[in-house]
């Protein structure tokens, strides 16, 4: 459940920065879109069978990080 929690972060990140609060907002997504990309690099870590998994888990919220930076 924990990527859900880490999904509702990410939504709460997305309003802030609708409500004008850029930074925090900003803040929070890549906050959750870190502990996600990370969560991956644990899972592929624990087991190679699970390298497919961890892609799924971890390039989503990696390539969001590089687009952040890229178009700011």
């Amino acid at each position: 459940f924990y990527n859900l929690f880490l999904a509702v972060g990410i939504a709460a990140g997305v309003a802030q920065i609708a409500g004008g609060a850029i930074v925090a907002g900003r803040s929070i997504v890549l906050f959750a879109c870190l502990c996600m990309v990370w969560a991956g690099i644990v899972l592929f870590v624990t087991s190679k069978r699970f390298f497919q998994a961890a892609l799924v888990q971890l390039v989503p919220p990696l390539v969001a990080i590089v687009a952040s930076f890229l178009l700011t």
